[in-house]
């Protein structure tokens, strides 16, 4: 019920590690009654990001991506961005997951090319 009625249908065609977000942020709503849309919405675009990303979508984009728990290439390189320019962490974690989905064949969801698009047009 809760995939049905609070995730976008196209975001079902992708890869089922996008899906935690909207369910997270309907969860922070309904079960921790969090009504800040900007909390929500950091929650709900976590995985996939979105264009014009706020500062604390950056920031919660970025810190579930270099969490202490994450070993794989290229994470350590993001780590260091993120301690002196959040921009480019992003920038960098965002095409690392383009690039790994891309290796292995399999659809990048469109909302992750649009906000990349979005950062590097900006700078």
């Amino acid at each position: 019920i809760i995939i049905r009625e609070n995730m976008p249908e196209h975001l079902l065609s992708y890869n089922p590690e996008l899906w935690h977000a909207p369910v997270g942020a309907y969860l922070a709503e309904q079960e921790a009654g969090i009504t800040d849309g900007e909390v929500l919405d950091a929650i709900r675009f976590h995985t996939s990001g979105r264009p014009d990303m706020t500062l604390l979508d950056k920031v919660i984009y970025v810190a579930d991506y270099i969490e202490p728990g994450r070993k794989f290439p290229g994470v350590n390189d993001v780590r260091e961005l993120a301690e002196t320019d959040l921009n480019q962490a992003l920038i960098q974690s965002l095409k690392n997951t383009m690039i790994f989905l891309m290796k292995k064949n399999q659809p990048v969801f469109p909302d992750t090319f649009a906000t990349y698009n979005s950062l590097v047009s900006a700078n």
